[in-house]
């Protein structure tokens, strides 16, 4: 989609036009669907509403992160609580375009909190946050006993998927704590270690990045871990042969 092109081209001359085309698109598409709930809404209607809206407010659309802002203040100062079918897209453009406040106000209500389902999307908001320091920081706790070891996989998933800046230091830290960190995870029968390997490489739209990093998959190898390398590696020169195309153009 969209936001997927708008992370891919994160870094090259064409981000800010891409970012510019998604805002547009997804400032019309936020004003459509709004941000309450309505009586004949489906359940197909409550989740467009929340993607869209948490691509909009990732794009960078100013009303959809100024409206986030202000619900996530009141829900956080226990003012109003922000409707359970809209609070990933706010914890998302809140943390994206957010600094150390919010990120410690998201950490504080994360270790107040107790229900799965909101520590997982308060997982995703948290490593959201944009700048080395915080990055750093969502880095460490992804990987921290404040995650389950059974999330920890699917956690870096989100990081990587809404985050294009943390990918190189995340990647950088899988590396250096890889005998510490692979066991766990790749025993897991849930499988997500997989998908985490197999989302970093997809990104790594730089030849000799990508050589290196295969280089080392296949030296350190896991059970099972040969079908993810490969189809990272695929994806990797689907998009590379992309990016070549249309900055050609």
């Amino acid at each position: 989609g969209v936001g997927s092109l708008t992370r891919l081209t994160a870094g090259t001359e064409l981000e800010k036009p891409m970012l510019g085309f998604a805002r547009e698109l997804y400032q019309d598409a936020a004003t459509r669907v709004g941000w309450e709930q309505r009586k004949d809404d489906g359940e197909l209607e409550v989740l467009l509403r929340s993607l869209v809206l948490a691509e909009a407010g990732l794009s960078g659309v100013e009303e959809v992160v100024r409206t986030a802002r202000s619900l996530w203040n009141d829900h956080v100062r226990g003012k109003k609580l922000i409707p359970a079918d809209i609070r990933s897209a706010v914890y998302l453009a809140v943390a994206h375009h957010g600094g150390e406040q919010e990120f410690e106000e998201m950490l504080a209500l994360y270790r107040r909190t107790v229900l799965q389902e909101e520590q997982s999307r308060l997982q995703r908001g948290l490593v959201s946050f944009r700048g080395k320091k915080l990055i750093s920081r969502a880095i460490s706790f992804t990987f921290s006993k404040e995650v389950r070891g059974q999330d920890t996989a699917l956690v870096a998933v989100s990081m990587v998927a809404t985050n294009p800046e943390a990918i190189p230091p995340l990647w950088k830290y899988i590396q250096a704590h890889w005998k510490q960190i692979t066991p766990a995870q790749a025993s897991s029968a849930i499988g997500y270690w997989g998908h985490l390997v197999e989302h970093l490489v997809s990104t790594m739209t730089d030849p000799s990045e990508l050589r290196q990093a295969i280089a080392f998959l296949k030296k350190n190898i896991w059970k099972g871990g040969e079908r993810s390398i490969q189809q990272g590696a695929e994806a990797a020169q689907a998009n590379t042969a992309w990016k070549k195309r249309i900055l050609k153009d």
